[in-house]
């Protein structure tokens, strides 16, 4: 069953030591990142990430120098196995549902976490 979560993301210098940092004051305030990426081009990154408590992680962010904004996700968890997201993948586009983002993380016991990002996520979530 896909549910919508919702996924905090900012942009940061393209340096060493910028995600040891964000993951130190995360972890000292006990919140649990769930899923993570993060990607660096020329002097920006970028770092998207989901957690057990937003509005925290949203203030020790902010108080890092960020400028952390929310967006969301559709969560979905499928068995981890060759061709399983075409499928779903068509269906979406059957319903002229444009994927934006995809991102895969593996939550073990022969299970795929799918996240998608859709431009109509409300209706994805429906038929997925």
């Amino acid at each position: 069953m896909a549910k919508i979560i919702n996924e905090i993301y900012f942009m940061t210098p393209n340096r060493p030591g910028v995600l040891a940092q964000v993951t130190k004051e995360l972890g000292r305030a006990k919140i649990k990142i769930l899923n993570m990426h993060s990607c660096g081009v020329g002097r920006r990154g970028e770092v998207f990430l989901t957690t057990n408590n937003d509005l925290r992680a949203k203030q020790i962010i902010r108080h890092l120098g960020y400028r952390p904004k929310s967006s969301q996700f559709i969560d979905l968890v499928v068995k981890a196995k060759a061709g399983k997201l075409s499928p779903i993948l068509n269906r979406l586009a059957k319903n002229k549902i444009n994927v934006t983002e995809c991102l895969f993380t593996n939550p073990g016991a022969n299970k795929v976490e799918v996240l998608l990002c859709t431009n109509r996520n409300r209706k994805a979530a429906r038929i997925l």
